[in-house]
Formats: C-alpha cells, structure tokens, sequence
C-alpha cells in the first residue's frame, strides 16, 4: 500500500524531491517542497532546494526569493550558496561569484555544479586551462547536467579541438536530445567540419525547438562566411550579440565573438605560413 505524502517524514520528503531533481521531474519536486515548505516554513534545506529548483526552472524571482530565506536561515546553506554564486555569474559579478563557489567547495569539495561555476568563471576570461581543470572536475560529480557537457565543448572549440567539441555535445544530447542548443552545438561542430548538408538539417531541428537558438545562428554564420555572404553573416551576429545574455554562467554572446576571433587568428597563421612558403 502506498504511504501518503503527509505520512513521510520531512527528510524522506526532502530526499524524495531531491531525487526528482536529479531525474528531471522538476515540477514535482517543487510542488513537493512547497508543501513542506509550509509545514515548516524556516526549513534552511527546503527553502534552498527550492531556490535551486526554481534557478533551474529559469524562474529567477522565485529562486531568489527562497535562495534569500535559505540563507538568512543558514548563511552556509549549499543550495542557498550555489544559486548566489550562479545569479552573481549570471550578472557578470564574478568576484561575489568566486567567492560563493569557493565557500561552497571548502565544505564540499565534491559539488560538481560550484565546479561547473568556476569553469564557466575561468571560461569567461578565456583562462583555458584553469577552465579545463575545472569542468573534469565538473563532469566527474555532475556527469548527468547538460550545462556541464556544454561547457566542456565550448572550452574544446576555443582549443580547436572540434573532435572533442563535438564528444561533449553528443553527451549532452543523450541526457536530453530535445534541447535546442546542443543541436545548435552540433550544427556548429558540422559546418566546421564542412558537413554542411548535417549543419543545415541541426540548424533546423534547433531553430523548431527554440527560434533563437544562439548556437544554431552562429552555426548560421559560419556557413554564410564560407559562401562569403559577409552581409548576411554580419546581419545574423548582430541579432545574437543583442539577444539576451545566456544563464547558468553560459554567456553565449561572448563565446561566439570568443571563437570567431580564435578562427580568425588560425586563418591568418595558416595565411601567413601559406604567404611564407
């Protein structure tokens, strides 16, 4: 016979919605945690699995809301801190953002989404090598998040490394084959690669699922620059550079300027070493 929800305990209930978390089952959790909530409404725990929840929902006031209870509860709360330090990286404060993330991992060394924070930190600057460190770190605790396998590609197509590039996405495809960017993020690895009938068919799929994919309208450009229709190319940068900054520390504006300019540098060594010779 199944127990009601009133009949588990508040930790099972925590568990119970900290495991929808993790499967993907967000709504539920949350309906779970705000029942909880209510019964225990100075719960530090709720109210910071909630603030993460809702972060994850894309639903910024409410997280801010709960990360703010969770925290003047219990200033160290994990949750609470995390989406301080992702809504600090989310708003370019990456000083206040380190120092939530480095607090996080001094009590948990092994939090793979405070990892994934500073990365994206160290991604930001172009800081390649820290950012590798940080994101094998990332993938080893938090292999089951999208946004992880996206930051790794990312950190590869700025190494050149389009082979890589491309392993990651098809990670986080696996994880979810229905988000739009990791179809852009394959368009873009294809046109790189000159597969531009595979470029056109992902550019797409991502554009059905999200019109303003920003990775499926760089994938654009860099097919549009290699048929050297420059206006065009040039027209469809400025639409992504004015679209809304990505979350969770993905500013996909910077990375796509990122990687044209790390493009540019490798056409005009190849150039050169061509004028040379």
């Amino acid at each position: 016979m199944a127990l009601r929800k009133d009949a588990i305990s508040p930790r099972a209930s925590l568990l119970r919605a900290r495991c929808l978390h993790k499967i993907g089952r967000r709504r539920e959790a949350i309906t779970d945690c705000e029942a909880l909530s209510a019964a225990t409404p100075e719960s530090a725990e709720t109210h910071g699995l909630l603030a993460l929840l809702f972060y994850d929902e894309g639903q910024s006031d409410y997280a801010r809301k709960h990360m703010d209870l969770a925290l003047r509860y219990d200033s160290s709360q994990p949750e609470g801190l995390l989406v301080r330090g992702c809504m600090y990286s989310d708003a370019r404060e990456y000083d206040d953002a380190q120092a939530c993330f480095r607090a996080l991992l001094e009590m948990y060394p092994d939090c793979g989404r405070a990892w994934l924070g500073m990365a994206l930190i160290d991604l930001s600057h172009m800081r390649l090598e820290d950012a590798k460190y940080g994101i094998q770190l990332a993938v080893r605790y938090v292999p089951e998040h999208v946004g992880t396998w996206h930051a790794v590609a990312w950190i590869q197509l700025l190494r050149n490394d389009v082979s890589a590039a491309e392993a990651a996405f098809q990670c986080a495809y696996e994880l979810d084959p229905n988000f739009a960017e990791t179809h852009g993020g394959l368009a873009v690895v294809a046109a790189l690669q000159g597969r531009d009938a595979d470029a056109h068919s992902r550019i797409k799929r991502a554009l059905r699922l999200a019109p303003q994919s920003s990775l499926a309208r760089y994938a654009q450009i860099l097919l549009l620059q290699r048929e050297c229709h420059y206006t065009e190319a040039d027209a469809v940068l400025t639409a992504v550079l004015a679209h809304p900054a990505g979350r969770d520390g993905v500013q996909y504006r910077d990375l796509v300027t990122a990687h044209l300019v790390s493009l540019r540098t490798e056409f005009d060594k190849a150039s050169g070493a061509i004028v040379r010779h």
